[in-house]
């Protein structure tokens, strides 16, 4: 006789596991998880090293500026003074007493130097706190990273946890039931059956202790949390077993019991809401600290995703040049992972490959006349001609390859950043945005999303536009597609056969042509694709070409 015994319950399944998650073992999810870790911890505690740094600049600058008040008061008491003995000198012919002008060019130049302090502070405030910037940033990276390799960890765990869980066994059962003088023949039998049920259920719930365990295991290698299950989590799971109890041999023994040997076949499922509690206390991660998080925006996301460098995409900000004045406009772009070059595209457009792209920022605007004006005025540089369209906001035109390279230079000195071209796949990265149609705004052309040979705006075919007249794309850059040219860092290449696939610029080869990208006012359409590529050589400069510039 066999009986056939399926208790409710959910066969466990990964279907809910996120998609990302990559089968790699344990042993190599867990040293990767344990060096990023490390990695955290060293960036937090050097993040808070600047913080402690930045406070104590704060500190000295505020006393500095508070001498500098104090300072401003007796020089303005002692000004009064010099100034009322000067009048009665050239009234009275009595000349200033020695102590009023000591006192007046003593408080005169303690102001000076209080404020020469006082500017030196603020430097070192300001040079500490842009350190404070960067490490925020670097141990919100860090952070990041840790929730993907947790991820992978998790995703290797639920592996074993599954094998352990799904893994078919044999439980051998046998025992003797005393029936009972009160009890029937059958009674016997059924309750003995019963209680072969029971002994199945406890051997099989053995396997989800097992399996739990095992992820306990891993959890506390990892040096996170323990699981938090107790044995009620588990008794509640009893109701989870697919049995198949097979009875190998029953008989009523002379003294009126009844002996059972049975084989049965268990396999382990967990029901929802225990995979579930596992799962949540498996993927737990320590929290950013506040102090790190602050005055950041920080959009959760599923587990193992990784947000790019902060700050956010989008977010501008204006280095300052020497003079005091801002250079042009930036915007942080995330690092990602995009497919460059087009399938549909011409022949120089392929093969489509993959590249990975470090966080850097890009020029929200094309460089207009005004910045590059600027330039020229500073280096005794003739300026280009405008066609008589007008200056100011209008991206600068006339401008060849080798005069945005010396644009950037300048620019590079003025700041002290690092200011490029942006290389090619930056600039398609860029462009597109995180989308992969053929423009940021989808695979047809709209009116009146840019300024081309037909794009419907009042400028086409016609001049430039002023830059930020058109919408800007999803990481905030405007005029990616048409108005004019841009000047990119790379050479020339018909094909992306032996690209790098790094993000940076793809400089073998005749450095006499380079790269331009995005179309131009008097081009179509089809020109203004993120992956369509032109080259013109170095020293050509048009009505049509201009640049953008990138900081790394």
């Amino acid at each position: 006789m066999r009986i056939y015994l399926l208790l409710s319950g959910i066969m466990l399944n990964l279907s809910w596991f996120p998609a990302w998650a990559e089968p790699i073992t344990v042993e190599v999810a867990l040293e990767n998880y344990r060096q990023q870790n490390t990695t955290y911890d060293a960036a937090l505690q050097r993040f808070y090293a600047v913080k402690t740094i930045v406070a104590e600049k704060q500190t000295v600058l505020a006393q500095a500026r508070r001498e500098v008040e104090s300072c401003q008061a007796n020089f303005t008491a002692q000004e009064k003074i010099f100034d009322d003995a000067q009048k009665l000198e050239r009234k009275t012919g009595v000349e200033v007493d020695a102590i009023v002008k000591k006192k007046y060019f003593d408080a005169k130049n303690q102001l000076e130097l209080a404020q020469t302090s006082a500017a030196k502070q603020e430097k070192a405030e300001q040079d500490a706190s842009e350190q404070q910037s960067i490490t925020q940033n670097v141990t919100v990276q860090a952070w990041q990273k840790l929730d993907q390799v947790r991820a992978e960890l998790v995703a290797a765990r639920f592996q074993v946890l599954q094998q352990q869980i799904e893994q078919q066994q044999e439980v051998a059962v046998a025992f003797e039931y005393p029936c009972g003088e009160e009890m029937t023949k059958k009674q016997c039998r059924e309750r003995a059956m019963e209680r072969a049920k029971e002994e199945a259920i406890v051997r099989g719930a053995k396997i989800l202790v097992d399996a739990v365990s095992e992820a306990k295991l891993l959890k506390e290698a990892s040096g996170a949390p323990q699981l938090q299950l107790t044995k009620e989590d588990i008794s509640k799971e009893s109701s989870g077993l697919a049995l198949n109890l097979q009875p190998v041999r029953t008989e009523f023994t002379q003294n009126g019991n009844f002996s059972l040997e049975a084989k049965v076949m268990v396999k382990g499922q967990l029901g929802e809401p225990l995979k579930e509690k596992i799962f949540n206390q498996m993927t737990a991660i320590p929290a950013l600290p506040d102090a790190v998080k602050q005055g950041l925006t920080i959009v959760p996301q599923p587990i193992g995703s990784v947000l790019s460098s902060l700050p956010q995409p989008g977010k501008s900000f204006r280095d300052k040049l020497k003079d005091g004045s801002l250079g042009p406009e930036m915007v942080w772009i995330p690092a990602g992972t995009f497919q460059m070059g087009s399938k549909d595209g011409k022949d120089s457009e392929k093969p489509v490959h993959s590249v990975t792209v470090k966080s850097f920022a890009m020029g929200k605007y094309e460089v207009t006349f005004a910045e590059y004006d600027q330039f020229c005025e500073a280096t005794g540089r003739s300026k280009p001609n405008d066609r008589g369209w007008g200056r100011d906001k209008r991206p600068v035109i006339y401008v060849s390859w080798e005069d945005a390279k010396a644009y950037t230079k300048w620019l590079s000195e003025q700041t002290g950043k690092d200011y490029q071209l942006p290389s090619e796949s930056q600039w398609e990265y860029a462009c597109r945005a995180g989308t992969t149609t053929k423009y940021w705004w989808g695979n047809g052309s709209k009116q009146n999303d840019a300024n081309c040979d037909g794009c419907g705006s009042q400028w086409d075919n016609k001049q430039t536009a002023p830059v930020g007249s058109f919408k800007p794309n999803p990481f905030g850059l405007h005029d990616v597609s048409g108005n004019v040219w841009e000047w990119l860092e790379d050479v020339w290449h018909d094909n992306y056969e032996g690209a790098p696939t790094d993000g940076s610029a793809w400089v073998s080869g005749d450095g006499n042509t380079r790269l331009i990208h995005g179309g131009a006012w008097n081009y179509s359409d089809n020109w203004l694709r993120c992956s369509y590529r032109s080259g013109s050589n170095t020293s050509y400069k048009y009505f049509d070409k201009g640049f953008r510039i990138s900081r790394f």
